[in-house]
């Protein structure tokens, strides 16, 4: 198996279980439990998953033409530039709730 995924094997087999688990999780909060709101929680988590492509493409896009040698400096641009996008973003698309009033809380002061 080394051969075939290489190093992309283990995060890739980590994401699989993960999404794995998530189904296995609907289905059994569907038939046994039925409390809370699974689909909602879903639609939001699919909703992160796109976002976090699009600001990953947007990033990857900008370090290829990006020329930073140093590692730690490239580390600490892209975090911040992570954090910046996915802020503007969550105030645009409202997608935490609680992150958007602590925002707007310290916007207005």
């Amino acid at each position: 198996a080394i051969q075939k995924f290489g190093m992309v094997g283990y995060p890739l087999s980590l994401v699989t279980v993960f999404f794995l688990n998530v189904i296995v999780c609907y289905f059994l909060e569907k038939k046994i439990f039925n409390l809370i709101k699974y689909e909602q929680i879903l639609k939001n988590f699919f909703l992160m998953i796109l976002v976090n492509v699009f600001i990953v493409a947007l990033l990857g896009l900008l370090f290829q033409r990006l020329v930073v040698d140093n590692y730690i400096i490239k580390i600490l641009l892209a975090s911040s530039l992570y954090l910046t996008i996915l802020a503007a973003l969550n105030q645009l698309l409202r997608l935490n709730e609680t992150v958007y009033i602590f925002m707007n809380n310290i916007i207005r002061k």
